[in-house]
């Protein structure tokens, strides 16, 4: 078996060697050399066109500073000279029913609730706290302080081991 992997890794030497060992194309180098000289590189002529947009961007900011918002005035309203009163149709306590009401609502108005936040009922897990607190407090208490000195301890992790896979009589 080892002979076999030996030979394998020879007949692998052997093709990469034969690969390392073949010469580059006659005037390759002189030909990459002469394009790279000939190439044009990327345009850099950037200045321009940003002193456009910063100009544009100014304009546009003193525009806004500057130049004043026509508000139109309310078109004027006719008025008229009467020469008798006009009388009223309506009672005034209608009139006052007509006007908006501009007040805050009233607390009795809005719903609400005689406890806040509203208590759910207990899970089966605080159901069972409470009866085992229930049955026996010094025990529950000595629990917790067990529990709580237990608490600032570091956590311990086990290291990982793993053993060697077995495969066909040799590891």
């Amino acid at each position: 078996m080892e002979d076999d992997a030996q030979q394998v890794e020879h007949l692998l030497d052997e093709a990469i060697a034969s690969y390392s060992a073949v010469e580059p194309l006659a005037g390759l180098e002189q030909r990459i050399l002469a394009k790279t000289r000939t190439a044009k590189g990327p345009r850099r002529n950037w200045l321009p066109s940003a002193a456009i947009i910063g100009a544009l961007a100014g304009a546009a900011v003193l525009a806004w500073l500057f130049v004043p918002v026509k508000h139109e005035a309310p078109a004027k309203i006719a008025t008229t000279t009467l020469s008798k009163p006009i009388v009223a149709l309506q009672p005034p306590q209608a009139v006052q029913r007509l006007k908006p009401k501009h007040r805050r609502p009233r607390a009795e108005s809005l719903p609400k609730l005689a406890v806040f936040p509203t208590p759910l009922p207990l899970t089966p897990e605080e159901r069972r706290l409470t009866a085992m607190v229930a049955r026996d407090p010094e025990g529950a208490i000595k629990a917790f302080e067990s529990l709580q000195a237990r608490a600032d301890e570091p956590i311990r992790i086990a290291p990982i081991e793993i053993p060697p896979l077995q495969t066909g009589g040799a590891q």
